[in-house]
Formats: structure tokens, sequence, C-alpha cells
């Protein structure tokens, strides 16, 4: 349980003068507070950007905050930051400015106290710490300094001037409108935390106890048997990384075949979870209206490349990500419909990152994350994304779409129609659409039918009402009396034609696509014959083949599809005895890269 609350008012009246002052305990200030305990690995981790390397969460598979930078981000607030937790507590002060200085007189970067039994050992400390202190207590948390604390306390003392550490000053106001705003993240944050089950939002003067302004609760996705599936194929798949881990660099060929063989199998899971938003005080104008509303989310969890293992780019990035001790990387991505209809749907990596996408449903995933963590990372710069968008997301949404089929229910508004800008949602988007051209997702009286099988039957031509696209068959529908779906079925046929369906596979229009904004060089190459391409720019170019079966080895960079800056020795091969095609993309149109075939500029 979480509980967020913005303290205000003024600290006159308080029993400690010094507290007016202390930069950890003044007002206005914001609390964050849960019922657990940090363990002594807790306490060690928050003291390192992206955790230690022997007891961090960075190379677990079912932790998430991995790479230690969003505790940081309070930092944005505040200029000094402490909590309580069990009988610690600790205060960080990265400019060395707020903190008492030790025995020594030595400014120090941060503090740990266990508060049960400390001695100050000056009056400045012995000041600090009381008023310190009457800031846990005055909190209305049950704090006490007689006992053990069976929680844990944030204060984030609001940033009163412009300091060496952040130049931005946000005032009480600015802190209230965002926990008021931050309703629409929780609800659907709520969806794939695993121990979080409620979080209530407060305002509190120091005279008062706390007013509740809203509270998001969760319900029915934390059973045993709903998670419990998940967090086993996540526990296997971190055991092979981490095993990868412990090789390193050193591990040959035939070691990196035999991991392949333990992985767990791809895996598609599904659950549900119903989140309440509850608000005690309305603002109609922020979405927050008074009394109960309940959200019903089903969730689709793709585990693993869709398509399996064998060939799969996320399992190369992976591999080499574990060899040279990176973050794990998890190809996991979940597809989430709210109360069974389309929505405004966002991009989520556990909790939303950002503003529309286009898509009618939400759509999780392990993505890279750009530094603001407002967006992910676009496919022409991340290759981890770049095979999520196109290996894992797809089949979790294609999964959403097949189960309101099995359902019989209508599934035609959660296709991705429209355009899309970014080139990481239109592989989504195209990949879906592939998968769905040969999937039973039609109705029809007969039952459910593919779309080559019914509105793209050439022989089939349009019946009755005039609002569908052309040669769609009314007739073999199975509720030829609602407009609305029959409209919607009009955008599948529509967006369908719009990606040249049928179709085997996408990677033709993602491919045009691609090579739309890019300047390319189209190479033939044959059995034997060697290509040898030098990167001269600072951006990684990526090979493209319509083939799909020329096989593209940088050899000097590991078993990656990528080519970057200084890699003189990449080494490209068509496999088969016909020639094939190679097309080199530059990311952008001035890019200049030198290539060499048999030793001749081409």
């Amino acid at each position: 349980k979480v509980d967020i609350i913005l303290e205000t008012g003024n600290l006159e009246a308080t029993a400690s003068p010094t507290r007016r002052t202390n930069p950890v305990a003044r007002t206005p200030s914001l609390i964050f507070h849960n019922d657990s305990v940090f363990t002594e690995k807790d306490l060690q981790n928050i003291q390192h950007i992206g955790g230690t390397e022997t007891s961090s969460k960075r190379s677990d598979g079912t932790k998430v905050g991995r790479f230690g930078i969003g505790f940081n981000s309070a930092f944005h607030l505040a200029d000094v930051v402490a909590f309580a937790t069990g009988s610690s507590i600790v205060a960080f002060d990265p400019t060395k400015e707020h903190l008492p200085h030790n025995k020594e007189g030595k400014a120090l970067g941060g503090l740990r106290w266990n508060y049960l039994t400390h001695k100050c050992h000056s009056p400045e400390e012995q000041d600090f710490f009381d008023s310190l202190l009457l800031g846990f207590e005055q909190s209305a948390l049950g704090f006490s300094r007689k006992e053990p604390f069976k929680g844990t306390i944030f204060r984030f003392a609001l940033r009163q001037q412009p300091s060496k550490l952040w130049r931005e000053v946000h005032s009480q106001e600015e802190v209230h409108e965002l926990i008021t705003d931050f309703h629409s993240c929780a609800r659907l944050g709520m969806v794939l935390l695993k121990n979080v089950q409620r979080i209530s939002v407060s305002t509190m003067t120091v005279t008062a106890k706390p007013s509740l302004m809203y509270k998001v609760e969760s319900s029915g996705g934390r059973t045993n048997a709903n998670r419990n599936p998940i967090l086993n194929w996540l526990g296997s798949y971190t055991s092979v990384m981490q095993s990868i881990s412990q090789v390193g660099q050193n591990m040959t060929p035939q070691e990196q075949d035999k991991k392949a063989k333990e992985l767990p199998m791809p895996a598609t899971m599904t659950n549900s979870v119903s989140v309440t938003l509850t608000c005690a005080q309305a603002n109609e104008d922020r979405g927050l209206v008074s009394g109960a509303q309940t959200t019903a989310f089903v969730v689709h969890h793709q585990l693993g490349p869709g398509s399996g293992w064998s060939g799969s780019s996320c399992w190369k990035l992976a591999e080499e990500a574990a060899r040279y001790h990176h973050p794990i990387a998890v190809p996991w991505s979940a597809s989430i419909v709210e109360d069974g209809k389309p929505c405004d749907g966002r991009l989520v990596c556990f909790f939303p990152i950002r503003k529309a996408t286009g898509f009618p449903l939400h759509l999780h995933g392990y993505f890279e994350l750009s530094s603001d963590r407002q967006s992910i990372k676009d496919s022409t710069i991340s290759r981890w994304n770049a095979a999520m968008c196109s290996e894992v997301v797809p089949f979790a949404y294609r999964e959403a779409i097949a189960s309101l089929c099995g359902q019989r229910k209508g599934s035609y508004g959660l296709w991705p129609h429209g355009e899309f800008v970014e080139l990481s949602l239109r592989t989504v988007a195209a990949k879906t659409i592939a998968l769905l051209s040969s999937s039973k997702c039609v109705a029809t009286k007969k039952g459910y039918e593919t779309p080559k099988e019914t509105i793209f039957a050439p022989q089939l031509s349009i019946t009755a009402h005039n609002i569908i696209a052309e040669s769609v068959n009314v007739a073999s529908i199975v509720d030829t009396t609602s407009a609305e779906e029959l409209q919607l079925l009009g955008k599948v046929h529509d967006t369908l034609k719009a990606h040249d369906v049928p179709i085997t596979a996408a990677d033709a229009w993602i491919y045009r696509e691609a090579m739309a904004v890019t300047k390319q060089k189209r190479i033939s190459a044959t059995v034997g014959e060697e290509l040898f391409i030098k990167c001269t720019d600072d951006e990684d170019y990526v090979a493209f083949s319509q083939e799909q079966n020329l096989s593209v080895i940088p050899m000097n960079c590991g078993t990656t599809s990528a080519l970057r800056k200084g890699d003189e020795n990449v080494l490209l091969m068509a496999p088969d005895e016909a020639t094939h095609s190679l097309c080199v993309q530059f990311p952008f149109q001035q890019r200049m890269v030198k290539s060499y075939h048999n030793t001749e500029t081409v």
C-alpha cells in the first residue's frame, strides 16, 4: 500500500524551530509512504545508480526499477532527500551543502543513522537529527522515534530556489496539480504492478491529519493462478541469462547454442485485473468524479518472440547484453484492453510512458526508454526496440483480438487503424496486420474466417450499406444490422488494403516505409562472394534484405545486424545459389558510407 501526501502549512507553531530551516523537514514537502521495510540489500542498492554488480535487480527479469535512475528523479523536486525505514534514517545530499559535518568536520553526501541508538556528536547534528525525526512523526503515518517503523517514509522538501543541483523550482501549486493528474497513470499502472495493491493521494497541513483526494485499488490480477505462470517463465528466462553473464565474453558458439535450448518456450498468457478509482474530492476538469469508478482490464502477455527463439533478434541481442554484463533484456510484451472496447491507447513500461499512441488499446513492453522516460527510443536508434516491435509486441496485440473473437465479441474496433508517424509504431501496426490477415478474426454466419476468405475474396461484391469498401461481402457477416460493426469492418478492409494484404508477412511494407525516408545503396552478392562495409559516421547503420535469407555478420561486434562506427570488416554473405539483393539503410539523407565489393568500390 502506497500513500502520497502533499504537506503544506506554517511551521511556526511546531515544537522545533530548526524544522523551519531543515532542508528535509520543512514544508511544503512531498511525502511517500509504503508498508514495506527496506532490507539491508535495498539500503545498499539505493546508494548506487544502476545498483551494485553483485546485489542489484539489474540482472533479475522478475523485477522492475533495475537501473537505479527512477529514485534519482526525486532531485528534480528537492536538494536533499531523506527516508525512514525499520530503525534507520537515511539522507542524501549530492551537493554536500546541507547535512551536518562528521566529527572531522568533513562535508558529507549522505548519512545513515540508527535512530533508536544514535548519539549525536555536535549541537548542529543534534538539531538536524531532532527536527528530521519530528518531521517524520508529524506526517501522521504512525512513525515513532521510540520503536522501529514498520514501513518506509520518504520526504522530499520542495526546493525553495535554484541550486547547484537543479535550476528549476516547483511550487506547491504545481505539485498539487501533478498529484491530482496522477490518477490516470496510477489507474493503468496498477494493472502490471506485482505487489502494490492500493495508492492513495492526500493533502495535509502540519496541524491537521491527511485529507484524502482519491485512491486507486486493484483486485483480481495477483492471485497465484494468475501471476505464478508469468513469474515462473520470467524466472526460468532470468536463470539462463544469469548463467550466460557468468561465462561472459568467452562463451563459445557451441555454448551459445546450448543455452538457447535451455530457454523457456515462448508463451501467451492472459489475466484480468479490476481497478477502482474512488474520489473523495471531485475535480471534473481533471477527470475526477465523486464516488467509485471501476475499470476492467484484460491483459494478454506475450513472453518470448512469437515465432520462436530460432533466428530471433531478441535472443541475439539479449544474449549479447548478458555476455557483456548489461542489464537483463526481457522479451515480454502485453496488450491491455480496457472495458472490452477501444480506448486512447498508451505505451506502457509497467507505468504509462507517453500520451495516446493512436492504437485503440494499451501496449506494454520491456522497452528501452528515453532518458526522461516519456517515450521509447525509436527503432532507428534502438535495436532492442526494433526487435520488440517486430517479434514480440504484435503477437500480444493479435492475442487481444483473437480472445475477443473466441468470446464472439466485436473486435474490429481494436485493429490498428490509421497512420502512425514513428517507425516503431508503424512496425507494430504492420506486423499485427500481417498476423491478423491469416487469422480467423472475421465473423461470418459459418463462424470466424480469415480476411482473405471473406472481405478480400475477389468474387464477392457489396450488397448493402454503402459504407463498406468495395468487395466486402456484407451477407457473409454475422450481424448485418449493426451499422457500427459494418463501418468498423470497412475500416478493417481499408487498413488491410493499405498494407497490401493479403501478404504472407509485413516485412515488404516495413522495408518500403523504412526506405522512404532514407538514402539507400543496392548491392548484389552471390554465393561465396564477400561484401565489406566500412562505417564512417556516428550513427548505426542497418542492413535490410527483402529475401530475409541474406546473413549479415559484423565480424568485430558480435552476431548482430547493426553496423556501427569503426566496423571495418563486416561480412555479408548470400547463403543460397541465387543472387540476392542487399539494401543498406542510412538513417539520414546526408550520411555517407564506404562500401567495398571484392576490393572494388561500389
